[in-house]
């Protein structure tokens, strides 16, 4: 099974005290998996996802959904690489990014109810009183 599964999304949660622009959080990964013969084998370029709308503090935007099971990719892993936009505003607090599966082809995911956001953690980036952007680097196996 992949660590990815057969259909995939991201979902960024704001804590960070001040709404987050919009294209405030951009995700950019490189899936991989085993070709036929047992060879690592990287996608050819790397992937954009970019949370297109404003996000206020205390709320989740999800990605739009990636289907791992089209045309044979059955990708296994990916390294992710997370940018978050300069803040407003001096902040303290926290924006987290989480990996959400689907075993029903996409129809059917995980909470992303405020407080209660269900996934897998990916990166989380931290404020204590600064605006700066901030980046981050995480592998999902």
């Amino acid at each position: 099974m992949s660590a990815l599964g057969p259909y995939w999304r991201l979902v960024v949660d704001n804590r960070s005290g001040v709404a987050l622009a919009a294209g405030g959080v951009v995700v950019k990964y490189r899936r991989a998996k085993f070709d036929s013969s047992g060879v690592y084998t990287p996608e050819a370029s790397e992937q954009t996802v970019t949370i297109g709308t404003s996000l206020a503090n205390g709320s989740t935007a999800t990605g739009t959904a990636v289907d791992n099971n089209s045309t044979g990719l059955y990708y296994l892993m990916a390294d992710f690489r997370i940018e978050y936009a300069g803040l407003a505003s001096s902040s303290t607090g926290t924006v987290s990014v989480y990996l959400q599966t689907s075993t029903d082809g996409g129809t059917t995911w995980p909470d992303t109810t405020t407080n209660a956001v269900q996934g897998r953690p990916v990166h989380t980036a931290s404020w204590a009183a600064v605006s700066s952007a901030q980046k981050g680097w995480a592998q999902v196996r």
